[in-house]
């Protein structure tokens, strides 16, 4: 080949075989990285300890019952597995599609194939995520999406190399509300980059004001006739002071709050790191949909609550749009925990927050209040960003929230019909969040796409200017 081609011999064939190469090249060395991790690491809690002790998944997924033990190793065996066999494709469609298998287990498994596309790519994979998020509904459809858009960012350069996945991003129909979904995934994983900033600024400006606070109430309450209807009475003196000793504190916390109701992930400051229970020391439980039926958190809080307020908190919380599942596990493991004179008051307590922050957002105008697709986009990534951040149970692999996520980077993103209204939505995002780096490239992609507002260089001059790029 070297040969005809340094003699300028026409080769039909030529570019079809350097790119085969190219795939070859790559599959062969994620291959190696893959088997070396796995070769030098004993420790369990990485994830590469199990990379050789593989199990038959298939049989699992043709004869499961809803057994939520077997979902764990179903779970971890896809997640390392390299390349699907063939059958795999119509055994995960019977799967699927079989009426008699939960919903939340269907979730959990296209959660697995997402994780296994993102350690290693391989396009099958890649076309039955694509195949799932087209010929699907519910919840591990919009899952299936998140997938497919993960993998055209961090796989973006393989993912060049296969024609017939280009043509299947030009050609799908993006219209209506699959258009406003994708981008909509988008714009969640942007607004992603901004919770590490979320975090600083709780620990920093609103932790110590809320410790401050806490010591100045357990020395004010009398546990023993402490109750949510008698706070404010005569009984209790001093409460209006008490709000009075931090001014500007609830208001800022009521803003705080706000942006979760808008899709910023601000709980990740506050319940991100509850997440030391056995509970999460399965890989499924991570991605495993909050439903009040959860046999796990019956059994935790079996006794702990009357079985009246237990089923009314449980049912108040499956339908609590602002959480993300793995904070309501979260909610509902640490529920022991509370000394046993508080804890019917404030169960009682948190219902009712519950269900009047839910009557908020029903009342005021938020991006996915009429959209339950959103809300699970949102809470779908909000999930996949704590089992990245926050558990210690997995480890060994790539955090792809340290990703740059930038659209101007991916030529396979810019074969979506939508791109450029994608990346003019993604400049003002990320302009509003602060987020200046990724603002300059998308606003710079949006001038280069046509949009010439005078704004936008406005907008692309401060951010210049705020990264001292003068």
């Amino acid at each position: 080949m070297i040969d005809y081609f340094a003699k300028d011999m026409p080769d039909n064939q030529r570019e079809q075989v350097y790119i085969k190469i190219q795939k070859d090249l790559i599959i062969l060395t994620d291959t190696l990285i893959e088997n070396m991790k796995a070769y030098e690491t004993t420790f369990y809690y990485n994830i590469y300890s199990r990379y050789f002790q593989r199990i038959d998944y298939l049989s699992y997924l043709q004869n499961f019952e809803n057994e939520t033990h077997k979902i764990e190793d179903i779970f971890i065996r896809i997640w390392l597995t390299n390349t699907l066999k063939p059958e795999f494709v119509p055994t995960i469609n019977e799967f699927i599609e079989n009426e008699k298998i939960l919903s939340v287990h269907k979730s959990v498994v296209v959660s697995a194939i997402t994780l296994s596309l993102i350690r290693f790519f391989d396009i099958a994979k890649l076309n039955l995520l694509f195949n799932l998020y087209h010929n699907q509904n519910g919840e591990y459809s919009l899952r299936a999406l998140v997938g497919v858009i993960l993998c055209l960012f961090i796989h973006k350069d393989i993912v060049e190399l296969y024609p017939e996945i280009i043509e299947r991003i030009k050609a799908t129909d993006f219209i209506d509300d699959n258009s406003k979904h994708i981008e909509f995934v988008f714009l969640q994983l942007i607004k992603s980059k901004e919770t590490e900033k979320i975090i600083e600024e709780f620990q920093s400006d609103i932790l110590p004001q809320m410790q401050e606070l806490q010591e100045d109430f357990f020395n004010k309450v009398d546990f023993e006739k402490f109750s949510a209807e008698n706070m404010m009475d005569d009984e209790n003196p001093g409460w209006e002071n008490y709000f009075d000793k931090t001014p500007g504190f609830f208001e800022k916390m009521e803003q705080f709050t706000m942006r979760q109701f808008d899709g910023s992930d601000i709980f990740s400051a506050t319940l991100g790191n509850l997440k030391n229970f056995d509970f999460f020391k399965k890989a499924s439980n991570w991605f495993m949909p909050f439903y009040a039926g959860n046999k796990d958190i019956a059994t935790n809080l079996q006794d702990k609550l009357e079985d009246n307020l237990l089923n009314e908190f449980l049912e108040a919380f499956e339908k609590a749009s602002y959480f993300c599942n793995s904070d309501k596990y979260s909610f509902c493991l640490h529920i022991p925990d509370i000394a046993p004179a508080m804890r019917q008051t404030a169960v009682k307590m948190l219902i009712s927050e519950i269900e009047g922050a839910q009557d908020f957002m029903n009342n005021n105008d938020f991006e996915f209040k009429f959209d339950n697709n959103k809300n699970i986009i949102v809470r779908y990534i909000q999930d996949l960003y704590r089992f990245y951040y926050f558990n210690n149970n997995f480890q060994g692999f790539d955090n792809i929230f340290d990703q740059k996520l930038n659209l101007s980077d991916s030529k396979t993103i810019s074969y979506l019909p939508n791109y450029k209204h994608i990346v003019r939505s993604s400049a003002e995002l990320a302009f509003s969040q602060k987020l200046f780096y990724l603002a300059i490239s998308f606003f710079e992609n949006s001038i280069e796409n046509g949009y010439n507002e005078v704004d936008i260089y406005e907008k692309l001059a401060f951010s210049y200017q705020k990264t001292n790029n003068y």
